[in-house]
């Protein structure tokens, strides 16, 4: 058996999230155990691999410790955890090691940006979560000339997401003000009401999520907005902690069951979703979704390198080009992801709904769309 090591959150604030990850990793490993094993580089023989897991318990300085123990006890394929914060830390252990971090959870590229020659990212970076946002305002025709963003901007991940939402904007001809959310003093109503005096068309949220919950609580205070965006609307954990509150706002997501693109590498959009169903009894998340195809990718480029060395799995990431069913993966000549693309969902009738790419566009209302 060939082990694979990850250090995941199973208990703390990113739980809900490292589950739906790990599942995806389970999942994969029974896809490749079911379909030969892995091709170890220019071998001809294949292995089957074992997957080991280590709770990171949500805190960036368990995420190093689980790392280090993984790699002392063989363990040379190494998945990242959930969260950008997790994820910079275990890229620094892992290139301490010598080793590639395969990131699936962490979005935020300043977080590894140290450490970047030993991450291999399939997921779309946090600048462009709302770059297509100003798109999406075009397309439906929305009267919106100004966007005011409640953003957490001293935090990495928000300023990175609020950055290339602001120069997408500015390709747009569109004003975009920020109001800055601030951890120490976090007053709800009051950051409402000073985006609303600002007359917006648009009103997004770039905080955490328990700060962008609380704002929207609040949505009954809402006048005159046409669109209303929040970075925490893109996970199925939105419309439970809302409910009818969530209907009409749209949000970010890296992967959604349905997209019906036709993969060159593993399996497809419908099987990845029965097969996930039929052994957690739960529809996947996107957070399951980029995991999977993260194996898939590792899977890939392990087949194509010369061995599991760092330098030859990098190079052999560089030259891949591919599709799976969460999309394209392909890196640009700095490592970056620049293949795959998130959509935009929104929020109807208890559902997610696809609004970004139009070819992509999924909603009950048909060309009819819901605004907020």
């Amino acid at each position: 058996m060939f082990p694979v090591g990850i250090s995941i959150s199973l208990t703390g604030k990113y739980r809900e999230q490292g589950e739906n990850a790990l599942n995806g990793l389970r999942l994969w490993e029974d896809y490749v155990n079911s379909t030969g094993g892995l091709a170890l580089g220019n071998t001809a023989g294949r292995e089957a691999i074992t997957l080991r897991y280590l709770d990171d318990e949500s805190k960036v300085e368990q995420c190093p410790k689980n790392i280090e123990r993984l790699i002392r006890d063989g363990i040379q394929l190494l998945f990242g955890p959930y969260s950008s914060g997790l994820t910079g830390a275990a890229a620094a252990a892992a290139a301490a090691e010598g080793k590639i971090l395969w990131n699936h959870g962490g979005a935020c590229e300043s977080a590894y940006s140290a450490h970047a020659s030993s991450v291999i990212s399939v997921l779309s970076p946090a600048r462009t979560y709302l770059w297509n946002l100003p798109d999406l305002i075009a397309h439906r025709k929305l009267p919106v000339n100004k966007l005011v963003v409640l953003v957490a901007s001293q935090r990495k991940f928000p300023s990175e997401v609020a950055s290339g939402l602001a120069d997408s904007c500015r390709r747009h001809g569109l004003e975009i003000c920020q109001v800055e959310i601030s951890r120490r003093k976090f007053e709800p109503i009051q950051l409402i009401q000073t985006a609303l005096d600002q007359d917006p068309g648009c009103l997004v949220t770039i905080g955490q999520y328990d700060e962008e919950i609380k704002v929207f609580e609040h949505r009954a205070v809402f006048h005159k907005i046409d669109l209303a965006v929040c970075v925490a609307a893109g996970v199925s954990a939105f419309y439970r902690d809302l409910s009818r509150m969530a209907e009409g706002i749209v949000g970010p997501s890296q992967w959604e069951p349905g997209s019906c693109l036709r993969p060159d590498l593993g399996p497809d959009d419908g099987w990845f979703c029965q097969q996930y169903y039929r052994h957690f009894r739960k529809t996947p998340d996107y957070t399951a979704g980029q995991a999977f195809a993260c194996g898939l990718i590792m899977q890939k480029c392990l087949g194509a390198a010369s061995d599991p060395a760092a330098r030859a799995l990098r190079a052999a990431a560089l030259r891949l080009d591919c599709q799976t069913f969460y999309g394209r993966f392909h890196l640009d000549p700095s490592g970056a992801q620049s293949g795959h693309q998130p959509l935009l969902v929104q929020w109807e009738s208890g559902r997610k709904h696809v609004v970004w790419p139009p070819d992509r566009e999924k909603s009950p209302g048909g060309n009819q769309q819901r605004n907020f």
